[in-house]
């Protein structure tokens, strides 16, 4: 009965701190969700083709130049160059250090993808659309007889860049109900092996109410009888096989 009681105690304990630790993990995760600031990311996906100013004949070879990928990582550098955020947080409506712009090369591919971050769906979208009319003259000057053409626009591509608010308070809950239970189930084995009982000692000193008590002590075996003469032949007076004589009976 007292281990029954003590695993039922240990278990409420365990179960009330893991839901105060869900509470505290909600009311925080609550406070981080009110607190974070939205962020948005849009897209725009643009292909370097060979100018119209190519040759026909000659077309196959701008074309291989291209497939070696040299020149659309040249106008991805351009274009992910910081100083297009100024004029990409003018169009957008923010402030400069509110507006990442970024870019790079499709793998195996011609095309590349232009992004841009910001407080708003529709601000990451001017703003991703600006930094590409800005940087696109400089891009194509530098990458060759060759031009960016826009494949998809940033229309309609701004995604969420947060974590949902519901999420982040789920999160938080488990994580304050592990925290919680984890505590608790440190305290009751730290507490339940403060409190083990004293090992009994044999000699009956162990704990309250005695412990083992001290048995009887052990009694020495009888001495065997002396027996006169050598070892191995009968007493004087005695025939082997007979019976022993009393006292009264030896002559």
């Amino acid at each position: 009965m007292p281990g029954t009681k003590l695993n039922v105690r240990a278990a409420a304990i365990i179960a009330l701190l893991g839901i105060v630790g869900a509470l505290v993990g909600v009311a925080v995760g609550l406070y981080l969700a009110r607190t974070g600031k939205p962020w948005f990311r849009a897209e725009m996906e643009l292909a370097l083709l060979p100018g119209p100013d190519v040759p026909a004949e000659e077309i196959s070879n701008y074309w291989e130049a291209l497939a070696r990928g040299q020149a659309p990582r040249i106008a991805a550098e351009v274009l992910d160059q910081p100083r297009w955020a100024a004029g990409a947080a003018k169009a957008a409506g923010v402030e400069e250090g509110a507006v990442l712009i970024t870019a790079g090369v499709v793998t195996d591919t011609t095309l590349i993808t232009v992004g841009g971050e910001a407080p708003s769906a529709q601000a990451a979208e001017a703003a991703v659309t600006a930094a590409v009319t800005e940087a696109t003259p400089l891009a194509q000057s530098v990458s060759g007889p060759f031009v960016l053409q826009v494949v998809q626009p940033a229309q309609g591509t701004a995604v969420s860049q947060t974590t949902p608010d519901s999420q982040v308070v789920a999160v938080a809950g488990l994580a304050g109900l592990v925290v919680g239970a984890g505590a608790a189930v440190l305290f009751v084995r730290r507490r339940g092996s403060g409190t083990a009982p004293a090992a009994a000692s044999p000699l009956g000193g162990g704990g309250q109410g005695g412990g083992l008590r001290p048995g009887p002590a052990p009694q020495r075996p009888p001495a065997p009888h002396r027996q006169d003469g050598p070892p191995g032949r009968p007493p004087a007076g005695l025939r082997p096989g007979a019976a022993p004589l009393s006292p009264h009976q030896r002559p």
